[in-house]
């Protein structure tokens, strides 16, 4: 749902130096804010797939990976913009370094650099590890940002792409850290940069129960705690402790009910198990 961003990114794209082969845009917007031919003018390799299910965003990048031909893959959001010589960048740094993965530099309008070094978020999501995303240095890690990542199509391949039981937030790390346990090195680099404007649609538009649900199950999947119930305990009171919300209590009880069904939501798809890129490839129609 941000038709004019993501023209923004392909003009971005067609200005490179080093041109891209193949350009994948999976969109699950409603008819109207859809991308239409005559809407772009770019001289690039697009292949446009309208995603007509509920949006995931692991699903839809899974979509993209299968048709994939190039020795690698560079992740966007639809809301960055970046300059024309983004991919020979990373192009030069993945021949000299011989890694599998480079995070790239993310940067938000509102400051300079996001965060130089930070956690990522509060003791519910500590698990994640360090944010470099704005880290002026090289580092080894796992948590990675898909608005700007470069990494070996064979890496993705061999993880079986994105977890399609993570729909659109943490998806990025827990994809990442597979990648690290199964041995591939995952660097951050502050030489790709991208400015990230993180437009209020897209993922962040699906609230808090969404967000939650994906939380619970990347914590349940990669660090499980014997005792569930004490993730969602402290869920609760982050969220529901005493303070001036409760005086509106109705406010309140429907962000502790958000926060139950996340987490049967997250068990369930833990029950499940993990999804990857087995895909019907009728969920997804050519768009022109």
């Amino acid at each position: 749902m941000r038709k004019e961003s993501l023209l923004n990114v392909i003009s971005d794209l067609a200005k490179q130096s080093l041109k891209p082969k193949q350009v994948f845009i999976i969109d699950a917007s409603p008819d109207n804010l859809q991308i239409n031919k005559a809407d772009v003018s770019a001289g690039i390799n697009l292949n446009f797939l309208k995603f007509g299910f509920t949006p995931n965003a692991s699903k839809q990048r899974n979509l993209a990976i299968r048709e994939v031909r190039t020795p690698w893959i560079l992740f966007l959001d639809d809301d960055v913009s970046f300059d024309a010589d983004l991919i020979e960048i990373y192009t030069r740094l993945a021949e000299s370094l011989g890694v599998d993965g480079i995070s790239g530099l993310v940067k938000l309008p509102k400051y300079e650099k996001y965060y130089s070094v930070k956690k990522t978020g509060d003791r519910l999501r500590n698990v994640r590890g360090v944010n470099y995303q704005g880290a002026d240095k090289i580092i080894d890690t796992h948590v990675i940002c898909t608005a700007n990542f470069f990494v070996r199509t064979e890496a993705v391949k061999a993880v079986g792409g994105f977890d399609e039981q993570i729909l659109g937030t943490i998806d990025d790390v827990d994809f990442a850290l597979r990648l690290r346990k199964k041995g591939f090195r995952i660097i951050h680099h502050p030489l790709p940069e991208v400015l990230h404007f993180q437009k209020s649609s897209g993922a962040r538009s699906f609230g808090n129960q969404w967000a939650l649900a994906n939380l619970f199950y990347f914590q349940y999947r990669h660090f499980e705690d014997p005792k569930k119930k004490s993730l969602l305990i402290n869920t609760l009171w982050h969220f529901c402790r005493p303070s001036r919300d409760w005086s509106s209590p109705v406010l309140v009880v429907d962000r502790a009910k958000n926060i139950i069904n996340a987490h049967h939501e997250a068990i369930q798809r833990i029950q499940q198990g993990p999804k990857n890129l087995c895909i019907r490839e009728n969920e997804c129609t050519s768009h022109f």
